[in-house]
């Protein structure tokens, strides 16, 4: 008795068609925001791929059903969650700095000093600003294809960021006198906390979108504009406590990099 792969009787038949072609639709939109459906789609796309070959004996026969960003992990999930950490992170980092800042524009000082911006700080900030512009000038013109350890380290480090410059700003007591030095809280481990903060969104975002050697020289860039800032802040801070801002020191002995400066 042979085995028979063909209809059942009384069901016409119908030939495989060998121009079949894998599902439409998997190609992606070259937008920076698109990554986020793209994700989606390239799963849709693997599940109609693997519908085809369920139902299609020729589509299963020597058709390797292959994931629509090569020599990328299938799994879609890793992609949406690292997506959502990330623009989550940037939306608290930005509410909590405005935040921070209102009250001391709505309820301006009753004895102002004038204030005045020295050449470090100036150009401490036009590299740090330089540093996030290599950055955003790293983006790909399609789509964002970052790799599985690109997605995790940023899945990991742009919550650490935002969890870290939310604890720096609540260290600092709602009615802190200005001339009080804060020593608590994220204060406590690192004399600048917020600099780690973002610098560690600078490497989430640079790894994000596979900036490579971009992100190697937008870090160098900030680091080198973050100890201008920090080294005029220092000498502020020792002229303004000669006495508690040295002891300050010794008992937090980094600035912003644990176990490197």
């Amino acid at each position: 008795m042979g085995l028979s792969n063909g209809p059942p009787d009384g069901q016409p038949h119908h030939p495989p068609n060998r121009n079949s072609e894998p599902p439409a639709n998997c190609d992606s939109s070259p937008s920076f925001f698109a990554a986020w459906d793209s994700a989606l789609d390239s799963e849709k796309c693997f599940k109609s791929q693997r519908h085809e070959a369920r139902w299609n004996p020729r589509f299963s026969i020597g058709t390797r059903i292959e994931n629509t960003t090569p020599g990328r992990h299938p799994i879609q999930t890793l992609k949406l969650a690292t997506y959502s950490a990330y623009l989550t992170s940037w939306l608290i980092v930005t509410i909590a700095a405005v935040a921070g800042a209102l009250p001391r524009f709505l309820k301006p000082s009753e004895d102002p000093k004038p204030t005045t911006i020295s050449a470090p700080t100036i150009i401490g900030t036009i590299l740090q600003i330089l540093a996030a512009f290599t950055i955003t000038n790293s983006l790909p013109k399609g789509n964002l294809q970052p790799t599985n350890s690109e997605l995790l380290a940023t899945l990991f480090l742009s919550p650490l960021s935002a969890a870290l410059f939310v604890w720096a700003l609540r260290s600092v007591p709602k009615n802190a006198d200005p001339d009080q030095l804060i020593t608590t809280g994220a204060y406590r481990w690192l004399r600048h906390p917020i600099y780690l903060a973002f610098l560690l969104l600078l490497l989430a975002s640079g790894l994000l979108i596979s900036a490579g050697t971009n992100l190697i020289l937008s870090t160098a860039l900030y680091l080198f504009g973050s100890e201008l800032r920090i080294a005029l802040e220092e000498s502020e801070l020792t002229a303004r406590f000669p006495t508690a801002y040295p002891q300050y020191c010794k008992q937090t002995r980094w600035r912003y990099l644990p176990g490197l400066r």
